[in-house]
């Protein structure tokens, strides 16, 4: 086994070309972690120099592209069926370093940058989070201590200690990462953060919290997100230690989600407390309330920390029991589930039906379909013509869906359901209960 003792690329081709290893074979052996297995914890890769410049890869993977180029990375070792030395030179280094071959490490790197007087920037200071299931969250040796700097400070605090690098488990709904600030100068700054191939609990986006300017900004969960904040001397609170924090929000709230009949359409109403960094909202519809499919979208007002509400229409659909929800959709990817709505359409003919009947729950569905404006008066008679029941209701005309709940609860038996117009006009509907 031969390793890549510098922390550069470095080219099997200018190892062949040197007379010291002319002898080593044209097969060697990489291992690439990012292979499956049948334990998934990688395998071996051949590679085979087949002439200058020229290899094959066996099995050929996404990760180990680099290695068609004849590239060793940094931190690699290679194994050879070669029983002597090889010898490694400066001049065999090469640009194209990679660390495709390896697991990818899930991590939020920061870097706290000043913006100096003279209009450069610089990095004063730098703090790392990795995720792993190996780590563990209590502070132990896989940690690192701060050691502070004469100039700009910035470290994780847990668990009492401000660390350089923290090594904790995979990040939770509730979890946050907490930072400190010292020798913090009136100046501009800003913070850089880097995020690799961090995995967040499902619905949850990370934003960053000010708690100076009462503030939440998004951070992308892929690709780094500059945040930009001042620091004056003359008011302390602005160059608070503990100014940020990075947690973990739902990407929306939802209040409420509703759905009826509105003329010849179906209307799905729903509301949320606040939107962070929302990119749409899909409407999706199921006929069996297991299946559902996209059947529109609407766009986000925006970031904001008030309540809102949005409303789609179904346009003309067909007579059905329908299930609708709401899928939120992030910019960064992330989505979250609205609870279901229920509509269901009768008959699209003009009339007045009892929907569903029978009834099992003591609530008549009593749906009016292009129906004249007016208030009617509702008269629920047993078989024998008793009252139980009686309301009115102010119909703004076209269809729409009523529930008529008696007091006293119905039991299983035939029902005479009366709805009284204005001009004294009487439709007589049967009602058939089905309760326990």
């Amino acid at each position: 086994v031969y390793p890549n003792p510098y922390p550069s690329a470095i080219n099997f081709d200018l190892i062949k070309a040197d007379a010291l290893n002319a002898a080593v074979p044209n097969i060697y052996y990489v291992w690439d972690a990012n292979l499956t297995g049948s334990s998934g914890v990688g395998g071996w890769v051949t590679v085979t120099r087949t002439g200058p410049g020229a290899y094959t890869v066996s099995p050929s993977t996404s990760s180990s592209i680099s290695l068609l180029s004849g590239n060793i990375q940094p931190g690699m070792a290679f194994m050879s069926l070669y029983s002597g030395n090889v010898t490694f030179k400066e001049q065999f280094k090469v640009s194209g370093s990679s660390i495709a071959q390896y697991r990818p490490v899930r991590q939020i790197r920061t870097s706290l940058i000043a913006h100096n007087s003279d209009g450069t920037e610089s990095i004063n200071d730098g703090a790392l989070v990795t995720f792993d299931a190996a780590n563990n969250n209590a502070l132990d040796e896989a940690d690192a201590h701060k050691l502070p700097n004469f100039a700009e400070n910035i470290s994780i605090t847990s668990n009492n200690n401000n660390l350089s690098i923290e090594r904790r488990q995979q990040l939770q709904a509730n979890d946050t990462i907490f930072f400190t600030m010292d020798r913090m100068r009136n100046k501009n700054y800003h913070l850089a953060f880097e995020l690799d191939n961090m995995q967040l609990p499902v619905g949850k986006v990370a934003v960053l919290q000010d708690l100076y300017l009462n503030t939440k900004t998004p951070i992308n969960t892929n690709g780094i997100t500059n945040i930009n904040f001042d620091v004056n001397t003359a008011n302390p609170n602005s160059a608070q230690k503990d100014r940020f924090r990075i947690v973990l929000q739902d990407v929306v709230k939802y209040t409420a989600i509703k759905g009826y009949i509105a003329d010849e359409n179906i209307a799905i109403d729903w509301s949320v407390s606040s939107e962070l960094n929302i990119s749409k909202y899909i409407i999706e519809r199921s006929t069996n309330g297991v299946s559902f499919e996209v059947v529109g979208s609407q766009n986000s007002i925006g970031n904001h920390t008030n309540a809102a509400s949005y409303t789609w229409f179904d346009v003309n659909p067909v007579s059905g029991t329908y299930t609708y929800r709401i899928k939120c959709v992030s910019t960064t990817g992330a989505f979250t589930y609205s609870d279901n709505a229920k509509v269901q359409i009768v008959k699209k003919g003009t009339g007045m039906y009892v929907f569903p009947n029978p009834v099992t729950d003591n609530n008549i569905g009593l749906q009016l379909t292009k129906i004249a404006k007016g208030t009617y008066t509702v008269v629920l008679k047993t078989k024998a013509g008793q009252i139980i029941h009686t309301s009115t209701i102010n119909h703004a005309g076209g269809s729409a869906l009523y529930t008529i709940t008696p007091i006293n609860r119905l039991v299983s038996s035939q029902y005479i359901l009366e709805v009284i117009g204005n001009n004294k006009s009487i439709t007589i509907l049967k009602v058939l209960a089905q309760t326990n």
